[in-house]
């Protein structure tokens, strides 16, 4: 048992999911191949914290001088605006006499917005809030559900909010359980709602609708008569029953919610639904979804807080003033009740969920006074010494009421069951005795058999779930004495199939929360604290849940293999790189020798520096290539130990990264000195190139504790033609080189300006600046050299092949434009520099949702002469549902076109460089064959090779795009989800 004073707090800081990484840096390998020869809640994610910041009103994008005009015009006008709202669970009093739910807080949050007072009203009547909505005296509410009818009627924004569905039945009813008892029976709904509407449209029930006019005292007439079977209407308006105790009520028909929106009736406040209804479509709905569940958790802790005695107030008093928590037992293998989860680094589970939930209506916090592997003896003693004031579960049993206390209803329930292996004969009850069973010691197990099988001494105790579980893999024993929850723990979390319930028995075994016999009060805080608690959905949540750590984890596994062979493979492509590059330097100098002394110097100068830069180069590329080595050896001698394997994973896709840049600017700035690079014009949004670069760059910042700012305000909507990925490669570089430069609690800049602007072109200016350790005259006059940096010592301690300054000048330069910098010592860098760009126009696509299409069924060619590159992509699309043919090579490719598998593909990766028949080669006689589908079916480039001219040479041959390698996850979904999408309706 830990030290008490040794807290562990129940919310504890699960390790971010290893998979996308690992297959992230499989995608290194597909470098090889051409250096070889050979994204409501949905929308807001992606936008949502950004949205979540804005302050005013007028920062919303798309949102019009105009509409700023109206709503200035209406604020100096009015002076405020109202808000209706009844009696309800989204507006209620506190016992301070103040008022509090989500009606309030959007009021709040609706003012500091607009930057005008936004004045919650209450009426107690829906009645009375309807008429002064119609005839003016009331502005806002946020009580319709929109439909076609009321739209055309009122002005009503997208839902603010989406409330769940509450049944309300007398007391002595007990006909309605589940929603199939719905069949046949009589419901009522309050007058002009669409709630029968939506109910019937998800589930396939008949019953029949009537409709209340006087609510809610009609509702309760018929309730009690019998006229009505139930009563169903969103939960916010619960409180209106409380006056009538025979009425009880629960959440119900969990698959539907009820949209509202914010309306008014009054036109001319159609400025103010129409920019918040930008704001949400901008990605700020989750801000209000936040509130709206912070409104619900406000109402039960306020109704719970009622509730409590004296005694039960000043029990919770007590603990606010303490710095520990209540000691807590957690299970750490009873899932789903309680586990340690190891791969997330916490305690999880139904209980520890509920928990959670009761922290935040009562504001007291359970501590984890137990280990991840604590066994439940010594939890169990530790419970009756009082040690521990509760634990997560504690199974009821006569014996154990003389020292325990238990929560008063159950949060869980399943059935005691004999567990076995498939393959075991199903058993009776009195074959039993013949098996060998096992089951934990000190349970309710322990009991429960002893009571199914007085005479049975055919018994094995264990320590913890796990041990008595592998015991049954062992076949140290033929059954397990346990439930059909120990059965979910080996399917689901354990991962391991071949196991059933042999003999399930009649008793329910309820999970409920156990006390130390002298911990009443908190059983009593706890017990009406878990009746606010939705535990419902958490319990479905919890028995459904498949977990894949398993195969994930045999999936990293393989791939160390490929990756350390993939760089080895690019660190050989750079030595040859390199080596060629030297050879060049070599003939140079030997030919400005015989044209005199002074080009001598020159020549010698220069080819110092690039010997300098070849040791640099080799130091780059060595210390994460010997980080490589050594980490793959480390994950292969390391197998079993999962925590070992997967750090060095993660050790070795961070040298990847770093060897893949390195390649990528020697390439670069080998292609620039050539005179072969060449510039794309095509249009782009500038707004979204920085979005691009910001995700890059952030990180960076965020890992270096560097804050970054982007003031682009001026340049974010500009529709620009040019070459967008070189804009983005020079904003990289000079924001990389500036977070690299500036120490932790700095910051790094990026400003965007309009300096000239016509009907046709745009003239910005870009600025980089830091607060880093900044330059002297003489380092910056050997700034953008290539192949140097400003002096050794910084490149030993900050890296770097000195190639990112340089690259980035000549592509300004061959974008018509000089970079210039401002430094400092001690103080910081600026780096500036204009362009002017041709004013474009964007095409509006239709996007398609990723998450949406179904690849099920889908036959994708792909073709590669390397194995391993094939095999990275089966990885990637592994769960995707496509169904994957290979071809080796272009002439087998033509082949399968040329056979009876022709026109049976929906689409076609095809690699470029390949033996016998290349990849452009093999698309011109499949495009060449006398067939509609082989004329058609998208034909996708796959390369290493990503500049401008390799992209026209793929369209010249045939081809619909282009995907370069290394592939990234993202892309490559995102091409298949938009070939893959239905067509688009015009």
């Amino acid at each position: 048992m830990k030290n008490p004073n040794d807290a562990t707090h129940l919310c504890a800081h699960p390790r971010s999911k290893r998979l996308r990484a690992a297959v992230l840096a499989l995608c290194v390998v597909f470098l090889l191949s051409g250096c070889g020869g050979g994204t409501l809640a949905e929308q807001s994610e992606s936008q949502g914290g950004a949205a979540e910041n804005r302050q005013a009103f007028r920062d919303v994008p798309g949102v019009t001088e105009a509409e700023i005009a109206a709503i200035e015009a209406l604020k100096a006008e009015r002076g405020h605006f109202t808000y209706g709202h009844t009696t309800e669970t989204e507006g209620f009093d506190l016992p301070s006499g103040a008022s509090a739910g989500f009606d309030y807080e959007l009021c709040a949050w609706l003012g500091g917005f607009f930057g005008v007072d936004f004045v919650p009203v209450r009426y107690g009547a829906w009645s009375d809030l309807l008429r002064d909505f119609e005839n003016g005296a009331l502005d806002f509410h946020g009580n319709f559900t929109a439909t076609p009818e009321r739209e055309r009627q009122y002005v009503m924004s997208l839902p603010i909010a989406e409330r769940s569905l509450r049944l309300f039945t007398h007391a002595d009813f007990h006909g309605i359980e589940t929603e199939t008892d719905i069949e046949g029976k009589t419901l009522g709904f309050l007058a002009g709602s669409v709630t029968a509407d939506s109910i019937r449209s998800t589930y396939p029930l008949a019953f029949e609708a009537v409709f209340i006019t006087d609510f809610p005292a009609e509702a309760a007439e018929m309730l009690a008569s019998g006229a009505l079977d139930a009563f169903v209407i969103d939960a916010a308006w619960r409180p209106h029953f409380d006056a009538y105790d025979f009425i009880v009520s629960r959440d119900f028909f969990l698959e539907v919610y009820t949209p509202v929106s914010m309306s008014a009736a009054d036109p001319a406040l159609a400025p103010v639904i129409a920019v918040l209804d930008k704001y949400l479509a901008a990605g700020g709905a989750h801000t209000l979804v936040a509130l709206y569940k912070e409104g619900e958790r406000a109402y039960a802790a306020n109704r719970l807080r009622v509730s409590l005695t004296a005694e039960e107030r000043a029990y919770l008093a007590r603990w606010e003033t303490q710095s520990v928590g209540v000691p807590v037992g957690f299970e750490s293998d009873n899932y789903p009740i309680s586990f340690y989860n190891k791969e997330e680094e916490a305690f999880q589970g139904i209980a520890v969920d509920i928990l959670k939930e009761i922290t935040a209506l009562t504001g007291i916090v359970f501590d984890a006074k137990t280990e991840m592997d604590t066994p439940w003896p010594e939890i169990y003693e530790d419970l009756g010494t009082g040690d521990l004031a509760m634990v997560t579960q504690l199974l009821y049993s006569d014996a154990r009421a003389v020292n325990f206390l238990w929560s008063s209803v159950p949060y869980a329930s399943t059935q005691y069951a004999l567990l076995s292996k498939i393959e075991h004969p199903d058993l009776v009850a009195n074959q039993v005795i013949h098996e060998r069973v096992g089951f934990l010691r000190q349970t309710a197990y322990e009991e429960v058999y002893h009571v199914l099988f007085p005479q049975n001494d055919n018994i094995v105790l264990y320590e913890t779930h796990e041990e008595a579980l592998k015991a049954l893999e062992r076949d140290e024993v033929d059954l397990l004495m346990g439930s059909r929850y120990m059965l979910l723990m080996q399917l689901h979390y354990l991962e391991k199939p071949g196991y059933k319930v042999n003999i399930q028995f009649p008793q329910q075994m309820d999970s409920r929360f156990g006390f130390n016999k002298e911990e009443e009060t908190l059983r009593s805080i706890v017990d009406k604290a878990q009746a606010y608690v939705e535990t419902e959905p958490i319990v479905r949540t919890w028995e459904n849940r498949v977990f894949d750590y398993e195969a994930a984890y045999n999936r990293r596994r393989t791939s160390l293999l490929l990756i350390f062979t993939g760089l080895l493979t690019v660190f050989l492509a750079a030595a040859v790189v390199l080596i060629v590059r030297d050879y060049r330097n070599r003939q140079a100098l030997k030919r400005s020798m015989a044209e005199g002394k002074a080009a001598e110097e020159q020549a010698i100068a220069a080819s110092k520096a690039k010997g300098s830069f070849l040791a640099h180069m080799s130091h780059e590329i060595r210390t994460p290539l010997s980080a490589v080595i050594g980490m793959a050896d480390i994950a292969k001698k390391s197998i079993e130990d999962r925590e070992k394997t997967i750090s060095a994973i993660d050790q070795i896709i961070f040298s990847s990264k770093h060897l893949l840049g390195v390649l990528n600017n020697a390439l670069d700035m080998s292609k620039i000195e050539s005179g072969r690079f060449a510039l794309a014009s095509d249009p782009f949004l500038f707004g979204q190139a920085h979005r691009e670069v910001a995700v890059i760059v952030a990180q960076r910042c965020l890992e270096k504790g560097v804050r970054y700012v982007a003031d682009i305000e001026e340049a974010e909507a500009c529709v620009l033609v040019g070459d967008k990925l070189r804009l983005n490669q020079i904003g990289i570089n000079l924001l990389g080189n500036a977070v690299k430069f500036t120490e932790a609690g700095g910051e790094v800049r990026l400003e965007a300006t309009v300096l000239e602007e016509s009907e046709t072109d745009i003239l910005l200016r870009f600025s980089v600046s830091d607060t880093g350790i900044g330059m002297s005259e003489e380092q910056m006059a050997k700034l953008f050299r290539p192949f140097e940096q400003t002096d050794s010592g910084i490149a030993a301690q900050f890296g770097g092949t000195g190639l990112g300054l340089a690259i980035s000048q000549s592509l300004v330069q061959m974008m018509g434009g000089i970079i210039r910098v401002e430094s400092t010592p001690g103080v910081g860098t600026r780096f500036y520099f204009e362009l002017r760009f041709e004013k474009g126009h964007l095409q509006a696509e239709a996007e398609a949702e990723e998450s949406v299409v179904d690849l099920t069924g889908r036959r994708i060619l792909l073709v590669d002469d390397v194995l391993v590159n094939r095999i990275i992509v089966r990885e990637i699309l592994a769960e995707t549902g496509v169904e994957i043919e290979e071809a080796e090579n272009g002439k087998q490719a033509v082949a399968l076109f040329d056979g009876s598998a022709a026109g049976t593909f929906d689409v076609v990766f095809m690699d470029v460089e390949m033996p016998e028949m290349n990849g452009y080669e093999a698309t011109k006689k499949i495009r060449a064959f006398p067939r509609p589908d082989a004329k058609t079916i998208p034909i996708v480039a796959m390369s290493a090779r990503a500049y401008k001219e390799d992209i026209d040479e793929a369209l010249a041959a045939g081809m619909d795009a282009h995907l370069p390698k290394p592939i990234e996850v993202d892309v490559l979904m995102h091409m298949l989800s938009r070939l893959f999408a239905p067509p688009v309706e015009h």
